[in-house]
């Protein structure tokens, strides 16, 4: 960097800089004329017919309803089958908010081009899971679905919250990342064996109809 900003001129062009020739990329194809609309048709029979001395003798109004209210449809609970490939100890060591973010869940056999991360598709409901594994005394959690509060929104000056009730992947792999972490501070109490945490990794999470969750653990 030194010898690029203090290149004396007497040594003619500087070897160090790079000359970078712009050249844009990019093509046209103009799209076909959109058709007008129906208010654009109606301004313009008013207008042709002020400019004649009168009004159009009709007039068509503008389309009218019904205007149906969104029913939001019940959402079905959350149950099946999905992959992951986590680290424990990594897991645990995000924050929930990062965790919420980043980690993310695909959905075993079916076809999807993307994770299907986020189980928004699902009713959230508590989870059920036992840690068993490398332990000689288990501990079964009950993870609840997280709730969100939002805060006022100072652009329309309102005062009132928003709650969202949710569950995600990376809230309840959090919730038991962080759950191996406490077990692991106290391994004497539950027989740790085989294993460091940094050895544990989520593979995949079967979550049953009664909202057991059998979690398989690779080491």
């Amino acid at each position: 960097m030194a010898e690029l900003m203090n290149w004396p001129p007497s040594r003619g062009p500087n070897p160090h800089t790079h000359n970078w020739k712009w050249e844009p990329n990019a093509t046209r194809k103009d799209m076909p004329a959109p058709g007008q609309r129906v208010t654009a048709l109606i301004e313009k029979d008013i207008i042709e017919g002020v400019g004649k001395g009168g009004l159009p003798k009709e007039v068509q109004p503008l389309p009218q309803g019904p205007f149906k209210r969104h029913k939001e449809q019940k959402k079905p609970p959350l149950v099946g089958t999905w992959k992951v490939w986590y680290q424990v100890k990594a897991v645990a060591g995000l924050t929930l908010e990062q965790a919420d973010d980043f980690v993310l869940a695909c959905q075993d056999k079916i076809d999807v081009a993307d994770h299907l991360g986020n189980w928004f598709g699902f009713e959230p409901r508590p989870l059920w899971v036992d840690i068993t594994y490398p332990l000689k005394r288990g501990v079964r959690l009950l993870v609840k679905p997280l709730v969100r509060e939002s805060l006022p929104c100072r652009a329309c000056k309102g005062d009132r919250k928003s709650t969202r009730v949710e569950m995600t992947p990376g809230y309840f792999l959090w919730m038991v990342a962080k759950e191996y972490e406490r077990i692991y501070k106290e391994h004497a109490k539950y027989g740790v064996w085989g294993h460091a945490l940094e050895d544990l990794w989520f593979e995949r999470v079967t979550i049953q109809k009664d909202g057991v969750v059998d979690l398989f653990i690779g080491s």
